[in-house]
This record gives structure tokens, C-alpha cells and sequence, in this order.
């Protein structure tokens, strides 16, 4: 769990809080046109929720009634659409009003929000808001930029990433709803609140709990509906709490996907990220209210989008919008002001008629654009890029496609060979918006940790350090299509059910045939090196590891493997007696590790590796640089605090190498193992620092961790010894 304070000045507090009190006494400014004294802001996300699998966007079989009812208490935006196919970008985007390419935060991982921008939360809360979040999935974690405004931002990271491999890093709906409510009897109920809470459960893997997995076929779509439908019910039991605690009698609720499902289709992707179909950009987006009078069981068609929301929760609130935002405010359309079921699709953009016109400006203006960036940074292929308005889908592509989405609206028949000057208009327009991309998108280098939470979740981050995707035209439209690679992406996908079960071979053999067809595939080198690893043939490791620094020298990650797979082959030669050998292959590790340092900032593995080499050699001054620089980056990582206190040791520097090593006893916990290295270690620098009675103590702890025997009572012995002075 994080708990931020805000960026903003002491000053800006003051304000702030004299605003409060104007909001307090004012007799307009809520939702609808009744007096409020003040008005709470609910904002839902809804994980990977396509909107056709919801009630009240027509789904048969669905169940659910809560948020059906939100939509019959509000307005449903029947053409919402996602800026992005992943979770990251997207929720980024609901909250600062920016594409993409303009909040700079563009992939999962990859990137962090950068504090440049400024969010939905920051602003209410210079307003007086109390604001708070409840995150469901590690790749929304604090570290990634979005806690940012939050008073508190619970992201429960220790819990999401217990068993990295084999359990996946979110936690289910009836935990999200328990923090949000947990965090809701802090509130002071004197002061407006926005609290946001992001439910993950329809993500896969889909494992639905009692009762909902018997109310659905006991089939993937049966259990993803099963999904969908605990989430609802969670839902219900956040408003219901809400509503006992009296939170819920002013308050806008906000509900809205950060993206769909390429499953069920129709488009045969199996998930979400590579593609920008309506499967995966096509979302729920229900704004309602509880205790105002603003118009019930709207269905609006105007075209939305999730860079909306900022806007128009601020202009429903009365406030004014951040200049140069991307989004518009829809609180006209909620308010009832304009035809909401009709607003846009009766002009020519729309019309079902025969009339083919190219988008018009105004069209043009409030296009939705998407980009799905994930085929670049996992495997080096073309961006995809989306300009969407009521009527046509153009998109930027290796070979460009467009459809009309009034006569195809699955999106099946390319008509851009027949649609010239439509695609001239929407490529210019899209062109334009890719331009205005922030300077230096706010790219991150991800730690070994990091991939593997993130990998579980189903998404395949480039750990190489990331450089800016290509834009449109030649450079992007050199590379692979994703549209005619799919079948190698679902079978690198398909590569970790088969290792998960056990199948090790046959997984590697998989990813070998994938390098016959694409052999400069970075993605697919890596987690062969990491499978041959495991089957402990380090020669193809270290073969696969290189392949990796050759596609992508710039790229720490290849390196830093490199070096580990190095360094447990000289393991493996030393085990033989062959110790020159073996020396030979460790200087090389330590060669590819300080490559990885010098090309990463985060890749506080080789620091470590890199300080234990200087520590074996004595060379306390280089072991204590590299080290500090590791624990900059890891702050509570065990091993860079006790080696980095070994090395402080060593140049007498005792009293700083007794705080480091308490620190590392703390993060040791219950682990005996690692307590007891610790502890031996204190002992050593007690007694270097005169304090007996406390090098005691930790013999003593030590002894009691052992069972019963002649080792003990030695070491108990030992502690007597040196209490008495002995």
C-alpha cells in the first residue's frame, strides 16, 4: 500500500482548503441543477470488459443487474472507445484527458506516468477532495506513476506477487472492495471525497468464484460472462457499503473499461494488446449518479472516449477543465441538452444511407484515436495506429485498412482501395495527433521482478530498455504487420501454458520453430535462454543471451542475462575442477554485468553480481559504489543491504554496517536462513564495536532457531562466554 502527499505547495493547501469552504456554501455546482453542498466522485474501472458482454449493451445472457442499474439511473455511451488496448495507457488517459502518445505513459511496464501531467486526482484535490485508490493488478503498482494526487493509493503489491511464476499478481474483486470500503471509514464525511476503485477479474485467466461459476457454461466464455458477473456483484457490494456508511447520498459514479477482450472475436485475437478492433477498443462507459436530478436511462450514440472523462467530471462538477487536454466534456449530453440518441450518427459520417462522404472537420475533431504499441516492444513489429469516428475505422498499418463501421461493423472488409480520399483525411488527421507526442515518452527500465509480474499477467514487456515506437510511414511500415504475424504471437503465447504444465521440451522446441520463421525475435530468444536455464544447458543459454545483445545492443536486459548464464556455467565448471576455465567464464560475467549497468540505470541484478566480485577481491571502495547504486534502485533488497554492509565492514566502518544489516534482519522476517547470515554478521560487527551484550544477543537468537544438539549449546556457550567477558 502507498500513502502520497500531494505535489502540491504548502500555499496551494491553504487555497485549497478556502475552497472547500466556497464549495460548502455555494448553492450550485453539483450534478443536475439542484443546490449541493458538495458533491463525492466514484469512479470504477473495469478490467479487460468488452461491452457487448454486459446487460445493458445487449448481452442476453449476462448478468449484470448493478451495473444495468447504474445505466438506467444515468447515461450509457453506447460508442465508447478505449485509447489503447492495455492497461497502463489507458488508464492514464482516464485520468489526465491525454492520449497515449501525449501523457507519454504508452505500455504496460515500459513506462511511468510522468508528474509532468496532471491528473484528475491532483485537481480535486487542490479542491478539497479527499482522494484514495484501490488497485486490483501490479501493473497499475505506485512505481508506475498513477498514485500520483492520491492521499492514499492501495496497490497491495506484497499480496500480487507472492508466487511469481504460477499465481498471477491481482487480487479478486471481494479484496478490491474491502480496501475501498476499509478506506471509506476514514473519510471525513465533512469534505467531498473521490475514491477510484479498479476491479481486474475478467482478466484471464478466467476463474470465476462460487456461486458465479455454476450459473454459466463451464467453458472459457462460459467462465469470462462468470467473471464479469462477480465483478458486478462486487460492485454492488462497494455502493451498498458506500450507501451505509452514508457516502452515497451525492455522488457521481463513474464506470468505464480501460479496454475489451479480443476473445470471443471476431478477429482470433486471443486476448488483448496487439490489436486495435472494436473486440478490444469498444468499451462500457456509464456515467450515473446517486441523490441528484440529473436524467435517467439515457442512451447516448454521440461518439466518447476515455480522454472525456477528466472534462466532464469537472464540468459536472463545476470546475474548470486543464487547458490542452485532448478530451471533451459530455455533460451536456448527460444533463439532457442535447438529442442523445441521435446526436451524431444522423449526419453523413454516420448515415447508413448510400452517401460515402469523407469525415468532415468537426468529424475529424472528435475522432478517437487508439495505438496498440505492445507488437513493437515485444517483438520489434509495426505499431498500430487507430483514427476512429461514428462512421469509419482507419488504421495505420504496414498495409493501412479501413472499414465502415455502419455497413461492417465486425470490421471484416477493408474498403480503403475503394475509399481514397477517406483514408487520405483520416491518415492526415492521425499523422497530426502522432506528432504531438510528448517529448521523451517517460520510458522505464523494468527489474527482473517486474517482468516476471507482468509476464504473469499475460503481457510481454521488452526489457531492453525501451526507445520511442516508430511513427507512421516508412519507418513503421517496414516492419512485420501484426496482422499477418498473429499465429506466431499466439504460439510464443501458447509457449507458457505448455512450460506451466510441466512440458519444458516441448516448449522449447515450440520457441525454436518460431525462430525459424522470425530469427532476429528478441522476445522468443529470451525466454529460450531463461527455458535452457532451466534445463540447465547453459551453452544454448549463453548461445541465446548473446543472440539477444546482438539485436539489441543498446538493450541492458540481454547483458545482464548474459552475465548470469555466465556465471552458472562457471559454476558448473568449477563442480568439475576445472577452475580456469571456470575463472575465465565468471570474468566474462562480470564483464557482461558492468556492460548491463552502464547501459541501465535499474538493473540492480548486475550491481549486486558486479559488488560481490569487488567484495571477493577486497575491494571495498568499488564493492560499496556499485552496491549503494543497487540499493537506490532496490531500497529493501536483502541481499544489496548486507552486501553493501560486508563491504562497509571491510573498511571499518562498523556503526553504518550495523544499521544496514538490522535493516536486512527486518526484511529477513521469518526466514531462518537468511536471519541467522544476518546475525552472524552482526555478531561480527558488535564485537568490532565493543558492544559484547549485543553480539550475545544475536548468538542467542541464532542458538534458538537450532534444534536441540551439541552445535547449539556450543553456540550458546560462545554467548555466555562473551557476556561475561570471557
Amino acid at each position: 500500500m502507498t500513502s502520497n502527499q500531494n505535489r502540491r505547495s504548502p500555499f496551494a493547501l491553504v487555497v485549497a482548503a478556502f475552497a472547500c469552504l466556497a464549495v460548502s456554501a455555494c448553492s450550485s455546482g453539483g450534478p443536475g441543477s439542484s443546490a449541493q453542498e458538495h458533491w463525492n466522485v466514484l469512479l470504477i474501472t473495469l478490467d479487460t470488459t468488452r461491452a457487448d458482454h454486459i446487460g445493458c449493451y445487449g448481452h442476453e445472457t449476462s448478468q449484470t443487474p448493478v451495473l444495468d442499474g447504474l445505466a438506467a439511473d444515468g447515461t450509457r455511451f453506447d460508442h465508447a472507445i478505449a485509447q489503447a488496448p492495455i492497461t497502463l495507457p489507458t488508464h492514464a488517459s482516464i485520468l489526465t484527458g491525454l492520449e497515449p502518445q501525449r501523457h507519454g505513459a504508452r505500455c504496460n511496464g515500459l513506462y511511468t506516468l510522468s508528474d509532468r501531467n496532471e491528473t484528475l486526482q491532483e485537481i480535486l484535490s487542490d479542491e478539497g477532495f479527499q482522494t484514495a485508490a484501490v488497485v486490483a493488478a501490479f501493473v497499475l503498482d505506485s512505481r508506475f506513476g498513477l498514485a500520483q494526487g492520491f492521499d492514499e493509493y492501495d496497490d497491495d503489491t506484497e499480496s500480487m506477487a507472492k508466487t511469481i511464476e504460477f499465481q498471477d499478481p491481482s487480487r479478486p474483486g471481494s479484496a478490491v472492495t474491502d480496501a475501498a470500503l476499509r478506506i471509506a471509514d476514514t473519510f471525513d464525511t465533512s469534505r467531498p471525497y473521490f475514491l477510484w476503485a479498479h476491479y481486474f477479474d475478467p482478466h484471464f485467466p478466467y476463474e470465476p468464484p462460487a456461486p458465479f461459476a455454476s450459473r454459466f457454461p463451464n467453458d472459457r466464455h462460459g467462465r469470462y460472462l462468470a467473471e464479469i458477473a462477480s465483478m458486478d456483484a462486487q460492485i454492488g457490494r462497494l455502493l451498498d457499503g458506500l450507501e451505509s456508511r452514508r457516502l452515497l447520498e451525492k455522488t457521481l459514479v463513474v464506470v468505464i473499461a480501460d479496454h475489451g477482450e479480443g476473445f470471443p472475436g471476431p478477429h482470433d485475437e486471443d486476448s488483448h494488446g496487439f490489436y486495435v478492433y472494436d473486440d478490444t477498443i469498444h468499451i462500457p462507459f456509464i456515467v450515473s449518479q446517486r441523490g441528484g436530478d440529473l436524467p435517467r436511462d439515457r442512451v447516448s450514440t454521440r461518439l466518447a472516449a476515455q480522454v472525456d472523462v477528466v472534462p466532464t467530471v469537472l464540468d459536472l462538477l463545476g470546475l474548470p477543465a486543464p487547458p490542452e487536454i485532448d478530451g471533451v466534456s459530455l455533460a451536456a449530453e448527460i444533463r439532457g441538452a442535447s438529442d442523445a440518441s441521435g446526436d451524431d450518427v444522423s449526419g453523413s459520417d454516420a448515415s447508413a444511407s448510400g452517401d460515402t462522404s469523407p469525415p468532415d472537420d468537426e468529424d475529424l475533431a472528435r475522432a478517437a484515436y487508439a495505438e496498440a504499441v505492445s507488437p513493437w516492444y515485444a517483438y520489434g513489429w509495426a505499431t498500430l495506429y487507430q483514427l476512429r469516428t461514428t462512421r469509419w475505422k482507419y488504421i495505420e498499418a504496414p498495409t493501412p485498412l479501413l472499414f465502415d463501421l455502419v455497413r461492417d461493423p465486425g470490421e471484416q472488409v477493408d474498403v480503403s482501395s475503394e475509399e481514397p480520399e477517406v483514408v487520405a483525411r483520416m491518415k492526415n488527421e492521425l499523422d497530426r495527433r502522432i506528432a504531438r507526442a510528448a517529448e521523451g515518452d517517460s520510458s522505464r527500465e523494468l527489474s527482473a521482478g517486474d517482468i516476471a509480474r507482468l509476464n504473469a499477467l499475460g503481457y510481454m514487456p521488452d526489457a531492453s530498455g525501451p526507445t520511442i515506437a516508430p511513427r507512421t510511414g516508412t519507418d513503421n511500415r517496414a516492419l512485420k504487420d501484426p496482422h499477418e504475424w498473429l499465429d506466431v504471437h499466439m504460439q510464443i503465447k501458447s509457449v507458457d501454458t505448455i512450460y506451466l504444465s510441466g512440458r519444458l521440451d516441448e516448449a522449447i522446441r515450440e520457441l525454436e520453430k518460431v525462430l525459424e520463421r522470425d530469427p532476429d525475435n528478441y522476445r522468443v530468444h529470451e525466454h529460450l535462454g531463461m527455458f535452457y536455464e532451466k534445463r540447465e544447458d547453459f551453452d544454448k543459454a549463453i548461445a541465446s543471451y548473446r543472440e539477444m545483445t546482438r539485436i539489441r545492443p543498446q538493450g541492458a536486459m540481454g547483458f545482464d542475462r548474459l552475465g548470469d548464464a555466465l556465471q552458472q556455467e562457471s559454476n558448473r565448471l568449477a563442480a568439475q575442477n576445472r577452475m580456469d576455465a571456470a575463472a575465465a567464464r565468471l570474468d566474462e560475467a562480470v564483464r557482461q554485468w558492468k556492460i548491463a549497468i552502464e547501459l541501465g540505470t535499474l538493473e540492480f541484478n548486475a550491481m549486486l553480481h558486479v559488488g560481490i566480485h569487488h567484495l571477493k577481491r577486497q575491494e571495498w571502495d568499488d564493492a560499496e559504489g556499485v552496491l549503494r547504486k543497487g540499493l537506490a534502485v532496490a531500497p529493501e533488497g536483502f541481499d544489496l543491504l548486507r552486501f553493501l554492509a560486508m563491504a562497509l565492514a571491510g573498511k571499518n566502518e562498523h556503526e553504518e554496517a550495523r544499521k544496514l544489516f538490522e535493516r536486512a534482519l527486518a526484511i529477513a522476517g521469518d526466514n531462518v536462513e537468511e536471519s541467522n547470515a544476518v546475525r552472524g554478521q552482526l555478531y561480527q560487527t558488535c564485537l568490532a564495536l565493543g558492544d559484547n551484550a549485543s553480539a550475545a544477543d544475536h548468538l542467542d537468537a541464532i542458538a534458538r532457531s537450532m534444534p536441540q544438539g551439541a552445535q547449539r549449546t556450543q553456540i550458546e556457550a560462545m554467548a555466555q562466554r562473551i557476556r561475561s567477558g570471557g
